[in-house]
């Protein structure tokens, strides 16, 4: 992982370590400068064990959930770029010849222009050698095992070049010479191994014009991008591999399919040549319609970015807890300067200074600080192995995970961790430090004061400046991040000022309790239409939660007295136990600062683990309703190499099939993106997009739905009709919309994407786009009358249901009928009751020389889905880590209240309080807090949730109603009160056992 939003990743963690030596600085120079107030703080350390290891507990998360997410990145972006290092070999570059629309297609590259390459780049210092290859999809069948593959590879690679790039390899590492296998012998590869289970000296059957050819397998060998690898994500397909001049005479085609470039150095610092060899090999291949693709650059570069997203989105989420840690560090320290208020007071009178407090605070907290930041890293990296185990098991082996803890994330983890704790304990400590002598060393209240009064002003001035300038930014740039900060600063600023100039307390904080509230419960849609439409991604669901839960926190504590009159009212049935209940809510009440922060504690991390379950609910249903599949049940697909005449009759005529039991069969074709080029009228360059042409049956059977429908189609048949009826109309599916953001750049700058109409259109204007064949430039205009709704969309990486643009079976083959590159799906609806499963394998049989690859539509939904609700799962638990700041911070107000109060306690049973009602007491303060502060995280979870699954461009899909996951909501939150619960036991019953007359003594 190279960079964190942005920013280098070398460059972050100079930065850190720069500031952390300052910190450590400012410590070392307290303990110079006044050795006697360093050891004051830090002597506190070992004095209360338990205490310190829950302090030790807090503190340490925020280092943890770091240093978990900065591992976490590293592993995903390793394991990318280390199947792409194993795919590739040596291979840095490929030639191949280029499409009409500037991408790459399978086209043959000229012999002479290896003879060229190889002559101009004879002795060149950025590349070592050239190899010429030939790739052919055809299906395989093992004649022992009798498993057959719809989908594999016949390679052919130069035997007197291939050692350029490294040989070819056997799966135990021993280098073979392809030169010398037999007219009928092939190299397997280690996928084809083993989706055949076959061995060395099997029989393997390809079809290649549905001809049969019979290989000996002389070997397994190492999958690699010569013999079915694409380099990409783990993708590789069964494949045999020959000397290029017999793959050559198999296929039939002149020149190469393409032809691989090593740089020089090896399989790792090649790729730092990669830029200058594309541009010497442009030189000389740009002017004959080919191509270069640094398809190790491109890769790694790939596996780069999914690291980076990958860590952006944990951190992301990491900071609800990290949120959480830095209010348990204010907590902790607040409550620790009220331990020893007493105690400061006569330090004050015998004449130390605010600045010595403030000094020995920072010692004690470094010394904490400096241990938790060591053992958050620790636990960081323990969590992340914990995590990535759990990856596996949810990819299984279509993607090889591999461990990797980098050090430069963990230092960049301690370090943020060690900062973000200092700082905060740094101003809790100047906050701590400002006390009223007498009041300390009396242990009372202190009056208020004048110049908190005036900092109050100053600072409601500061915000109302400050977010005044974030408003105006976000407006001019249309950033949702920057203009939200700059509201919720100036409310808060506003605040302030109100309370300044005498409007009461109550008044002024219930009301901006209730404007944060319902500013957030504003959908987005509606921000945009006043404001008009802005930008923002994952960072916004961190702002929503930190301010609906604020907001519920200030309603609460700010109006208290009608709650405790509900808890009274509430009470009454409990008998002796009325009054516990009644000082169990009272005291956490009156103590706002300290029950406020533990609230937000609790309500950030059930807030998002609500908003995560509600979303992940809601599109969980959306994908796997009835209507997902359209109405079909098998997708069955195969190429031009092996075409199947007549699908019906060809499964018929095997007998492997019960054909009586299908109640549908359409057979559409499909162009892939890179062999179209889609323009709309009126715009500038063609772009790429999957074309499909469907048959009448489908139109007639299928049950896609529509987000958006042109004027005059009032139902999702009429639109499908109008296809039948009129050949220049089209459809197409959601990816196109603009909404898609990310997923529509999937396929770069060439991705095809309709402009002009809103992510939320439920009525399409006339949109007329030019469809075109690239390879013949065969042209035909189309209308746009639909838009598939994004549900319907499921693929499995081949494109077998609902994506791309739809054109009647005529207007479809006037384009592309002569395009070699194209595929034909055929979907099948069956009677009810009919095993699907028995027709998979059964056609798969009958169709094995063709290639056919058949699915069920229904296994692959649910598989895809149980994959993302498995990494839903996984997020959800490392959100989770956050209860553990909650739980913590009730373990350190219990023990600290047990202290505090054994005044209190001595009164309460001097008047008559027996040890279970003081005992319930505690409890049913911890879980007050504990029920409040989820309460307040699943109602405000619920309404962001809400807000985000009827917002635009998504209402259409979900159906604009929202579901709500109530058993997982139960689960965490039952956990939480259930921990809760046991966090307190203990001190409660530790309180209820403090003899009476000892705790009146107490001072």
């Amino acid at each position: 992982m190279n960079t964190l939003f942005g920013i280098s990743t070398t460059t972050l963690a100079i930065v850190l370590i720069v500031v952390l030596a300052c910190t450590l600085l400012i410590s070392g120079y307290i303990a110079v400068r006044n050795p006697v107030i360093f050891r004051l703080g830090v002597r506190n350390v070992p004095r209360r064990k338990a205490q310190t290891a829950l302090i030790v507990i807090g503190l340490m998360l925020s280092t943890l959930i770091m240093a978990a997410a900065f591992t976490t990145g590293d592993t995903i972006s390793y394991s990318i770029s280390d199947v792409v290092y194993r795919a590739l070999g040596r291979v840095d570059e490929v030639v191949q010849v280029k499409s009409a629309m500037g991408g790459l297609s399978t086209g043959r590259v000229p012999e002479s222009v290896l003879t060229d390459l190889e002559a101009r780049f004879a002795s060149d210092p950025d590349i070592a050698g050239f190899v010429p290859a030939v790739q052919e999809p055809v299906p395989l069948f093992d004649a022992r095992t009798q498993q057959a593959e719809a989908i594999g590879i016949l390679a052919g690679v130069d035997a007197a070049r291939v050692g350029v790039i490294g040989g070819v390899v056997s799966i135990d590492g021993k280098p073979l010479d392809i030169a010398s296998l037999g007219a009928n012998e092939a190299y397997l590869n280690a996928t084809g191994a083993d989706k055949l289970n076959a061995r060395v000296g099997d029989s393997v059957t390809i079809f290649y014009g549905n001809a049969p050819l019979m290989f000996t397998v002389r070997a397994i060998v190492r999958d690699g991008v010569l013999n079915g690898s694409s380099g990409q994500s783990g993708t590789a397909f069964p494949g045999l591999l020959v000397p290029l001049d017999r793959a050559r005479a198999i296929i039939n085609k002149p020149g190469y399919g393409a032809i691989y470039v090593a740089n020089t150095g090896t399989a790792r610092t090649g790729i730092a040549h990669s830029d200058a060899a594309a541009v010497k090999l442009l030189s000389v291949v740009g002017g004959q319609n080919l191509g270069v693709t640094k398809i190790k650059q491109d890769n790694v570069r790939l596996a780069e970015t999914a690291g980076n997203l990958f860590t952006t989105f944990f951190v992301v989420l990491g900071l609800f807890t990290i949120a959480a840690g830095i209010l348990l560090i204010f907590l902790i320290f607040t409550m620790l300067a009220a331990e020893r208020r007493g105690e400061m007071g006569m330090a004050r009178a015998i004449g130390m200074q605010r600045r010595h407090l403030v000094q020995m605070f920072i010692a004690e907290g470094t010394a904490y600080d400096l241990l938790s930041a060591a053992v958050g890293a620790a636990l960081g990296v323990l969590t992340a192995l914990g995590m990535v185990s759990i990856l596996k098991r949810l990819v299984g082996d279509q993607f090889p995970i591999v461990a990797n803890v980098q050090p430069r994330s963990i230092v960049i983890a301690y370090c943020l961790g060690v900062v973000l704790t200092f700082g905060t304990v740094a101003f809790s400590s100047f906050r701590v430090s400002r006390l009223n002598i007498v009041a300390a060393i009396r242990d009372v209240d202190e009056a208020p004061r004048r110049q908190a009064a005036r900092r109050t002003l100053l600072t409601g001035i500061a915000f109302l400046i400050t977010g005044t300038a974030f408003f105006a930014w976000g407006l001019s740039t249309l950033q949702r991040p920057h203009f939200n900060i700059g509201v919720m600063l100036f409310v808060f600023g506003l605040a302030f000022v109100l309370r300044f100039i005498g409007v009461p307390e109550r008044g002024v904080f219930t009301g901006l309790g209730v404007f944060l509230i319902a500013w957030w419960c504003v959908p987005f849609g509606t921000q945009d239409r006043l404001w008009g439409k802005m930008t923002g991604g994952i960072e916004m669901f961190f702002f929503a939660g930190v301010a609906l839960v604020a907001g519920a926190v200030l309603l609460i504590l700010y109006n208290a007295d009608l709650l405790l009159a509900v808890v009274a009212w509430a009470g009454q049935p409990f008998g002796k136990y009325a009054p516990a209940l009644r000082t169990g809510i009272a005291y956490p009440l009156a103590n706002r600062s300290r029950t406020g922060l533990t609230l937000a504690m609790f309500g950030l991390i059930i807030f998002a683990l609500v908003v995560m379950s509600t979303t992940n609910a809601n599109f969980a249903a959306a994908f796997t309703n009835p209507n997902t599949l359209g109405g079909w049940d098998l997708a069955v697909q195969t190429n031009s190499v092996n075409p199947v005449a007549d699908f019906s009759g060809a499964v018929q005529a095997a007998g492997t099939v019960n054909t009586g039991a299908w109640s549908a069969v359409s057979t559409s074709h499909i162009v892939y993106a890179p062999n179209t080029a889609l323009r709309l009228n009126g715009t500038g360059d063609a772009k790429q997009f999957n074309v499909r042409g469907v048959d009448t049956a489908f139109l007639d059977h299928n049950r896609y739905t529509f987000q958006a429908r042109a004027p005059g189609y009032a139902t999702n048949r009429a639109v499908w009709d109008a296809l039948k009826r009129d050949p220049t109309l089209a459809v197409i599916d959601a990816a196109a919309l603009p909404r898609m953001g990310a997923g529509a750049n999937f396929g770069g700058d060439q991705r095809f994407a309709l402009t002009g109409i809103k992510a939320d259109t439920k009525t399409l204007p006339a949109l007329s786009v030019e469809v075109r064949d690239p390879l013949s430039n065969k042209m035909q205009t189309v209308t746009i009358i639909g838009v598939i709704d994004n549900a319907m969309n499921i693929s499995d990486g081949r494109s077998i249901t609902a994506d791309g643009l739809y054109l009647p079976e005529q207007t479809y083959a006037a384009v592309f009928a002569g395009n070699r590159q194209q595929f034909t799906t055929t979907l099948i609806a069956t009677q009810p009751g009919t095993n699907v499963k028995e027709q998979v394998y059964g056609i798969k049989a009958a169709l094995v020389r063709n290639g056919a690859q058949a699915l069920n539509l229904r296994d692959e939904l649910q598989k895809a889905q149980a994959q993302s609700q498995g990494f839903v799962y996984l997020l959800q638990g490392f959100l989770g880590l956050g209860l553990v700041v909650g739980i913590a911070a009730l373990g350190v107000i219990s023990f600290r209240a047990v202290v505090e109060r054994r005044q209190q306690i001595g009164m309460l049973r001097a008047l008559g309080y027996q040890r279970g009602m003081v005992s319930a007491s505690f409890l049913i303060e911890s879980l007050f807090i504990a029920i409040t502060g989820a309460i307040i995280g699943i109602t405000t979870g619920l309404v962001l949730a809400r807000n985000l699954l009827t917002g635009a461009g998504t209402s259409t899909t979900l159906g604009g109603t929202v579901i709500v996951p109530v058993g997982q909501i139960a689960l965490f939150t039952g956990i939480a009160v259930v921990a809760a619960y046991i966090m307190t036991v203990l001190p409660a019953r530790q309180a209820s056992r403090v003899p009476i007359a000892e705790a009146l003594r107490y001072e």
